[in-house]
């Protein structure tokens, strides 16, 4: 033993780890390291902040910011752009998730929010507020042998292993609770703007319309999704004498039958809605025709 560790050792029995610390004026790691101790829960969660906030250890992984606050809560904050949604709209969600929080021996993770924002108009369409309804935790190692093992850890278990958890379990349920909630929406229909968003990927400059057969198929089987009432099905076929494509709404004979007085406005309100999801987006022809059966 040196006589330099000796008298770290003994300044830390008499002042305590952090106060040796500050007193030496080092970071709490670089004394781990002098010293060689053994890294307990506590003391890695500790570690890990203090990397962090230096940037000693990796504050971005993939499409993720991670960064502490006061509280001494590591966070990840991702933004996805035209994933789910619309290129426009932007998703963001913030998820908690400190190595060992309270020494304890996982490290828990949990969502704090989620949010879509209309990016076009810098406007928040709606949020998911933390509740709890997303907690998972992940465990490996409890104790390290050194700072390199440490760090080690972080970087090869703890990055993917949050990011897996994220990507596989959070992201997806979060989105499908954010569809659920908005269906009701009349300003933002979550079915409709993913369709838009697949058919436009699906056609998206083809000006020759190669991709004809491709863009009916898919178009006809999700502009189907979409509920209207009075409405039985939506076909598109291609007219190349025209140009442009046939939009084919196929209206429920009895239910105007039935609703004489309002089926006219449920028409137009159909027709309307199926109109701007094709052609707002789209460089297309299209032309409308209805049907009953």
């Amino acid at each position: 033993m040196t006589k330099r560790k000796e008298q770290i050792e003994n300044l830390i029995d008499k002042l305590g780890l952090w106060k040796t610390k500050e007193a030496l004026g080092i970071s709490l790691t670089k004394l781990v390291k002098l010293v060689g101790l053994m890294i307990h829960p506590n003391l890695a969660c500790e570690m890990i902040i203090e990397g962090i906030n230096n940037e000693t250890l990796p504050t971005k992984y993939k499409e993720f910011e991670i960064t502490t606050n006061s509280d001494g809560v590591v966070y990840w904050e991702g933004k996805f752009y035209g994933d789910h949604f619309l290129p426009n709209i932007v998703e963001t969600i913030w998820i908690m998730a400190t190595p060992f929080w309270d020494s304890e021996s996982y490290t828990p993770v949990e969502s704090d929010s989620y949010s879509l924002v209309d990016g076009s108009k810098n406007k928040l369409i709606d949020e998911i507020e933390a509740g709890g309804d997303y907690f998972e935790t992940i465990n490996d190692k409890v104790f390290f042998d050194s700072v390199e093992e440490l760090h080690n850890w972080y970087n090869e278990f703890y990055l993917p292993s949050v990011y897996r958890m994220i990507m596989d379990n959070f992201l997806p349920s979060l989105r499908q609770d954010m569809d659920d909630r908005l269906d009701d929406n009349m300003g933002y229909s979550p079915m409709r703007e993913s369709i838009v968003r697949i058919i436009r990927e699906e056609t998206e400059g083809d000006k020759k319309f190669d991709k004809v057969e491709s863009f009916v198929k898919r178009a006809t089987k999700l502009i189907n999704t979409i509920k209207f009432p009075a409405v039985k099905r939506i076909g598109f076929d291609y007219d190349e004498m025209m140009n442009g494509y046939h939009v084919n709404i196929f209206f429920d004979r009895q239910f105007s039958i039935d609703n004489p007085k309002n089926f006219n406005k449920v028409k137009q309100e159909a027709v309307k809605e199926i109109g701007s999801t094709v052609t707002s987006y789209f460089p297309y022809k299209f032309y409308f025709y209805l049907h009953y059966e």
